[in-house]
């Protein structure tokens, strides 16, 4: 009797335990690299008149339970959120009496989504059912430009109040674009709706103009009927905010600081809104000017010594002669204090390749460490090669560089030496160079090869249409051209290399693709990318003729 009881004690101990052992697949077998796949759904797919209020999900595996809850997503958005329960391969969801009459759902499952072995999902799975007789059957498709992975969120517009506000609230379609840029929303009922594309970790969420970056669509409105399919829906994400911005600044020595930028500055062809003021509020004199070594910096010279603070501020101006800046301010503190090393040559570094091109003269650059002042600055540079005095002219592009320009072209693959006096060079706050005479050795690569490109337009002409030629290499800089009056685009001197080809309607001016501004509300610039990868060889014109940018886009 007392061996049946303890049995019987021992029984309940092992049921118990199995009872209350997680949900799992058996241990051992080869290593899983199949991913899930979604085999049954209660209701089946495009069901109607559904009013059970559960919906079960059933997988080929057992599923990771904590990538459930990120990658189902019910569209459109519910005031509350209902019940997922995780049941191993089966997934339940309870909608507790939240669903409204006459509505089509759908259920979306992206591809976090992963196996017990964090195996996941091969692509993203939608499916829907209706509450009511029918199933909404219109579509919105296209491609999201971006450099990360994104997102594409749509409002259905409920009132004139709602389309100006829309943005404040969570989004009533959400999905994520494919690893190529792709998306769709199906089973959408007939309507207007407005469209944008955010990063990824932001799907699902109202949008916060002065936080966030989203691109719109370059029409306001989407408007459906019943069964329609609108495709071509493109929306483009820059990687940084249109406007620059002040990311931080420093002082360097005496009178010269630096303010580093958001993104590049290639050229100082227009005017910085940038004005700085002294502790005591008055206005510094300010020379600006770029810094040879980074397009993000910008370097300026205040006109007077100071050991107070300075307030760098930045001004919105909506005037194509001026960069276009986000307003803001940053506070630094400035000293007299000076260096007392000597001034160096920084740029270029003894014996370094220097490149040249065969119908155009690249200037030496000649970077020194500490400004120079260039009022008193003579400059005596002597270029020889192979012993032959090389005659040239000089510029000062800024306190702290020069550009020496040959008469006569480089020559290809040969040695040069440029020497100069040291006493020559005058530096504000630095002791001169110890040497009485500094040498330098550079040498010329062979000629830069370059091809060119001719684009014809077999439509009608655009308002302000540019193109852009964009690298794949990022030494390359991205080259640009306006449409010609004969709708044609012509760009030359374009390194050998692999490139993608913009097309944009350029409306504002700031030769960059506008992606829109959500409050007061405006659309983005339209544009449209050419197919297939251009490939530049040297000494070729590439032609392309009849291009349809309606077709392509």
């Amino acid at each position: 009797m007392v061996l049946f009881i303890k049995f019987i004690f021992i029984f309940l101990k092992v049921f118990i335990f199995i009872s209350c052992a997680a949900v799992m697949s058996p241990p051992g077998g080869e290593k899983d690299i199949i991913p899930p796949v979604l085999i049954k759904t209660v209701p089946t797919n495009r069901a109607t008149n559904y009013k059970e209020g559960l919906v079960e999900l059933v997988f080929s595996e057992y599923i990771d339970e904590n990538s459930v809850r990120k990658a189902i997503k019910i569209l459109p958005a519910l005031d509350n959120e209902p019940d997922i329960i995780y049941k191993g391969k089966r997934i339940v969801i309870s909608f507790n009496n939240i669903l409204v009459e006459n509505q089509t759902y759908i259920i979306s499952i992206n591809r976090n989504l992963s196996d017990e072995h964090k195996i996941k999902l091969d692509q993203g799975i939608q499916f829907a059912f209706s509450t009511g007789e029918k199933i909404d059957d219109s579509s919105i498709s296209g491609k999201l430009y971006y450099s990360k992975t994104g997102s594409v969120q749509l409002w259905k517009i409920k009132n004139k109040l709602d389309s100006v506000e829309f943005y404040n609230r969570i989004p009533d379609y959400s999905i994520d674009a494919s690893d190529d840029g792709y998306y769709e929303f199906n089973y959408l009922s007939p309507g207007s709706y407005r469209i944008a594309a955010v990063d990824y970790s932001l799907s699902g969420l109202p949008i916060l103009p002065n936080k966030m970056l989203y691109g719109l669509y370059h029409k306001p409105i989407i408007k459906l009927k019943d069964q329609d399919s609108i495709q071509n829906i493109n929306i483009y994400i820059p990687d940084q905010k249109s406007k620059l911005e002040m990311v931080n600044a420093e002082w360097i020595e005496g009178s010269w600081g630096s303010i580093t930028l958001s993104k590049s500055i290639i050229d100082l062809d227009r005017k910085v809104p940038i004005d700085i003021y002294y502790e005591d509020s008055r206005m510094a004199k300010t020379n600006f000017f770029r810094d040879p070594h980074t397009n993000t910096k910008l370097n300026f010279k205040l006109d007077s010594l100071t050991k107070d603070y300075i307030t760098i501020k930045t001004n919105e101006v909506d005037n194509e002669d001026y960069f276009r800046f986000d307003s803001g301010a940053i506070k630094i503190r400035m000293d007299t204090l000076m260096d007392t090393t000597n001034i160096a040559l920084v740029s270029p570094k003894p014996n370094s390749k220097f490149k040249i091109e065969e119908d155009n003269i690249i200037p030496l650059r000649l970077v020194f460490s500490s400004l120079i002042d260039t009022s008193k600055n003579t400059g005596d540079f002597f270029i020889t090669q192979d012993s032959t005095i090389i005659s040239y002219s000089k510029v000062w592009e800024s306190p702290i560089s020069v550009k020496l320009f040959p008469e006569i072209n480089w020559s290809p693959k040969k040695s040069y030496e440029i020497d100069f006096k040291i006493r020559s060079i005058y530096s504000l706050y630095r002791n001169i160079m110890q040497d009485s005479l500094y040498s330098l050795s550079i040498n010329t690569t062979d000629y830069q090869k370059y091809g060119s490109m001719l684009i014809r337009l077999d439509t009608g002409r655009f308002k302000n249409l540019k193109v852009k030629l964009r690298p794949f290499n990022k030494d390359i800089i991205t080259l640009e051209s306006n449409l010609n009056l004969d709708n044609t685009f012509k760009l030359s001197h374009i390194p050998e290399g692999n490139y993608s080809l913009l097309f944009y309607q350029d409306l504002n001016g700031d030769s960059q693709i506008f992606t829109g501004i959500v409050s007061p509300y405006q659309s983005a610039e339209w544009f449209s990318f050419y197919p297939d990868t251009i490939k530049i060889r040297a000494n070729w014109e590439i032609e392309l003729n009849n291009i349809d940018l309606g077709r392509i886009n």
